[in-house]
């Protein structure tokens, strides 16, 4: 079973979305469970990042969107680790 991880930077992003946004908390509580049940799920509009080999973006809504990337750990397990959250701009500095 896959495991979910946040960088400080998605920690920090979100705290201070959420705090200008709070009904966009949410919004994206729904958006990362249905991430957990369904990684490829259409809503979520799952892509990678041109020039930046590894790193996907996925959408919470229009406005907004995440960035994460794939990786194993010791045993082989896949960890997902969620890099930022906020809007278009994060793909600047994903």
């Amino acid at each position: 079973m896959p495991e979910y991880r946040k960088t400080d930077h998605f920690k920090s992003d979100y705290k201070r979305l959420v705090k200008d946004n709070p009904e966009l908390e949410k919004t994206a509580k729904k958006a990362f469970r249905l991430f957990q049940q369904n990684p490829g799920h259409p809503s979520l509009d799952i892509h990678g990042l041109d020039n930046n080999k590894g790193i996907f973006g996925g959408h919470i809504t229009d406005k907004y969107v995440f960035t994460f990337q794939k990786d194993k750990d010791e045993n082989g397990e896949l960890i997902y680790w969620f890099r930022r959250i906020g809007d278009h701009a994060i793909y600047k500095k994903p």
